[in-house]
């Protein structure tokens, strides 16, 4: 096997395994705040859609599903439309892991949203999809 070759996909595999690790602490840190998607865990044979209520209509957030890997799934302006566990493509997706993480108008990634409530939720979270 050629040498270039082979390093450049050892360096891949170890970058993309460094940004899992990363991702999967963020994710930690967020673990003990509430999640505002609901199934979670959703089972594909049992629910037909996740939920992401809209918590602040003056504001248009938008959700971005994506693979532990960093590979988007589904993304939409929170409150329009639900997840109907399809990808892009409109095929249904594998069970695992998936992050969303919420983003504001502008497309930066938002820490935190206060609710009137005045609960902070996190912007950063996890969902389980089962069979």
């Amino acid at each position: 096997m050629n040498k270039k070759f082979s390093y450049y996909w050892s360096l891949k595999y170890f970058v993309r395994a460094a940004l899992i690790l990363i991702l999967l602490v963020s994710v930690k840190l967020y673990a003990a705040a509430p999640v505002y998607c609901y199934p979670n865990p959703a089972s594909l044979s049992k629910h037909s859609e996740l939920v992401f209520p809209e918590f602040d209509p003056e504001n248009r957030y938008t959700v971005r599903i994506s693979t532990v890997y960093g590979v988007l799934v589904w993304q939409e302006v929170i409150g329009q439309n639900n997840w109907t566990f399809k990808n892009r493509y409109k095929q249904l997706i594998k069970p695992g892991l998936y992050l969303y993480h919420i983003y504001d108008e502008n497309g930066y990634l938002i820490e935190g949203i206060r609710t009137d409530a005045g609960l902070i939720i996190p912007s950063l979270g996890k969902i389980l999809i089962t069979y």
